[in-house]
């Protein structure tokens, strides 16, 4: 192959790289998403405003009285999860979980705001977690367990090897026993196969 062909080859592939990395969205802005979580702190429900599941999809801003709570945070239980179901097959490529800047809650002004709460708990930070996925059709669905992984950072990806296909449903495990709080998840893929 000359030169110039290879040239022209590497730029095309190049290119196809670049506008698929166009075309990925956010999954978690899909219209009936739906989400829920192992447990909410103390035994509130899953929508609670505070720390509820729906405070992971909020992009970051979540106000009670002028206060920000954009964070899920569990309970003390032996291992937690976040699941997120999708209304139609999806393909993900990417996944990120954020954790909060500081695993210090602002449990002072939470505690006057919400009475169940305490104000001397904290939380641990998160060192790994892992991936169940569910594909296909409900008649033939089949869920894959992918390897638990070290996440590092305030800003985690989920290190996938290569793009999940026809993901119906996709629950985000991690260990326990300790408290766990992640401010955000966003997915990055495409709605349907290709």
């Amino acid at each position: 192959m000359s030169l110039r062909l290879s040239v022209l080859v590497g730029l095309c592939s190049c290119i196809a790289s670049a506008q698929e990395a166009r075309t990925l969205e956010d999954l978690t802005r899909i219209k009936d998403l739906r989400i829920t979580v192992s447990s909410v702190n103390g035994t509130r429900e899953q929508d609670n405003p505070f720390y509820g599941a729906q405070n992971l999809l909020d992009g970051g801003e979540h106000r009670i009285k002028g206060t920000n709570y954009t964070s899920w945070l569990s309970d003390q239980d032996a291992s937690h999860w976040i699941r997120i179901e999708f209304p139609k097959p999806v393909d993900i490529h990417s996944l990120m979980i954020e954790f909060p800047a500081s695993n210090m809650p602002a449990a002072a002004r939470i505690a006057e705001l919400d009475p169940r709460s305490t104000s001397t708990f904290s939380t641990q930070p998160v060192r790994e977690c892992a991936l169940d996925v569910r594909t296909g059709a409900p008649a033939k669905e089949r869920w894959t367990k992918l390897p638990s992984e070290a996440l590092r950072g305030f800003r985690a990806f989920y290190p996938l090897a290569k793009p999940l296909h026809q993901v119906t449903a996709l629950k985000i495990v991690f260990p326990g026993p300790s408290m766990i709080e992640v401010s955000e998840v966003e997915i990055f893929g495409s709605a349907g196969p290709k």
